[in-house]
């Protein structure tokens, strides 16, 4: 299932700083996110979803920054997320190309789980309070020594 949908709709009710904690409970002081980003959304199940870069198997183009969002069905709900394969550019903290995770809706360095560049094959997300990784693919303008890079094919489900 995949949707277009505008970031900037969103409310996130409980990001925000900590208002006030009184017996048991707690009150959070909203923060709205600001982020005008186009997305595609996966809602994740015990059935295996797929998300690809552009051109996948074929080499995937320059100067792009494309989202994906994935919804888990509870916040404590594990979510397998694994690579077959990825190939992205390699460089140092992976500055040139990437797929970076989220843990929310918006791409900020505070809300990263994990930046994958070059070669890798999987890696678990641990049950965590976000319903909401974002999944970002950012690329430069060229490549390093003029290799062209395919890709990647992430396969994900709810364990």
């Amino acid at each position: 299932m995949s949707t277009q949908c505008d970031l900037s709709e969103h409310y996130l009710p409980f990001a925000g700083n900590l208002l006030e904690s009184q017996a048991g409970a707690s009150v959070y002081y909203p923060k709205v996110l600001q982020c005008n980003l186009v997305y595609s959304t996966h809602l994740a199940s015990g059935s295996i979803n797929t998300i690809t870069s552009p051109n996948y198997p074929g080499y995937y183009p320059h100067n792009m920054d494309q989202y994906w969002l994935i919804v888990k069905p509870t916040r404590v709900s594990t979510l397998e997320i694994e690579f077959q394969p990825i190939d992205v550019e390699l460089s140092d903290g992976c500055a040139y190309d990437s797929v970076t995770f989220y843990s929310g809706f918006c791409p900020s360095e505070e809300l990263v789980i994990n930046r994958v560049c070059g070669a890798a094959n999987s890696y678990t997300f641990p049950a965590s309070n976000t319903l909401h990784i974002l999944v970002r693919f950012l690329t430069d303008s060229d490549n390093i020594n003029d290799v062209n890079h395919v890709g990647f094919s992430i396969k994900f489900r709810i364990l």
